[in-house]
């Protein structure tokens, strides 16, 4: 009894059509996708990738001045000026990583270091 019920449950997840029937995947262009133009605020954490973004996320969160302090000074992550314009690239839940318009460098920071309006 198990085995049919289990069967039945990974038919269920099995997608089917025939051979006709085919489907066009329309596939977004890079310009659909990164179109609407984002705006940096204050006082945020980039970095270049999403290990070092993690690490000191969580250095902020102990209070460890001194360790944040040298992932700056080390040029591992830093803080940019508000309001630089950029682009989504890719989002995860709580992160994303931008470009600045008219750059090609993308770095990770968290979501809330972005905004869809300026800041004044």
């Amino acid at each position: 009894m198990k085995k049919i019920l289990f069967m039945l449950a990974m038919l269920a997840f099995i997608p089917f059509c025939n051979a006709d029937d085919t489907k066009e995947v329309v596939i977004p262009s890079t310009e659909d996708v990164c179109q609407n133009v984002y705006y940096t605020k204050e006082n945020y954490v980039f970095a270049a990738t999403e290990e070092l973004l993690d690490k000191a996320v969580k250095l902020v969160a102990q209070g460890d001045k001194a360790a944040f302090n040298e992932m700056m000074q080390a040029q591992q992550i830093f803080l940019w000026k508000k309001n630089l314009e950029v682009y989504i690239m890719k989002s995860k839940l709580t992160k994303v990583k931008v470009r600045p318009k008219g750059k090609t460098i993308e770095v990770w920071t968290v979501q809330e270091a972005i905004s869809s309006k300026p800041s004044y």
